[in-house]
């Protein structure tokens, strides 16, 4: 019963899920993207200040991590805000204060999970996109090659895990100040 009327919450609250996720997803795929061309060694070496271009890109994943967990700690309160009636209505129906925290883990973990990992996806291709916009501005002929990388993908997929443990862990503690 329960899982039921989480599905209708969601299905309530779609389009606001949906923002939600299409920020985080753009998010997650520019930060691949940075990390990646920051660590590309043919890239460096064939622009001749090679330095400054990865210290850009790096400066660039730092300023977009913060400018996420900034926009994630915002866009939760506002879902927090709109189903704190229906996290009562849940406690009314005779779920416990442990199951309401479940709930709202779950949810904001799904969507970081799912919106972290199709922002990966789209990362690897605006990556190449970029590399070719760059290799074209820049009148360098050749490829260039790295849309994929282990340690850019490790990189992104830690800093969006740990951004939505510290949000569950906020979330969470809303949700038992307000309806528990």
């Amino acid at each position: 019963m329960l899982f039921k009327l989480l599905r209708w919450n969601l299905k309530g609250r779609i389009k606001d899920y949906l923002i939600l996720f299409s920020g985080l997803l753009i998010s997650s795929s520019v930060f691949y993207m940075f990390q990646t061309l920051a660590r590309n060694r043919k890239l460096i070496a064939t622009v001749t200040s090679g330095s400054n271009f990865q210290i850009i890109f790096q400066i660039g994943s730092v300023l977009l991590g913060v400018i996420t967990l900034i926009y994630l700690l915002f866009a939760n309160t506002f879902l927090l805000q709109l189903n704190t009636k229906n996290y009562g209505l849940f406690m009314l129906l005779g779920a416990r204060k442990g199951k309401i925290r479940e709930l709202v883990a779950g949810e904001t973990l799904a969507i970081g999970v799912l919106a972290t990992g199709s922002g990966i996806l789209l990362g690897i291709v605006l990556t190449n996109f970029v590399q070719k916009l760059l290799l074209h501005a820049l009148e360098i002929k050749g490829k260039l090659g790295l849309i994929f990388d282990l340690q850019s993908l490790g990189i992104t997929a830690l800093f969006f895990l740990v951004s939505f443990a510290l949000i569950v862990l906020f979330n969470v503690h809303t949700v038992t100040k307000k309806v528990c």
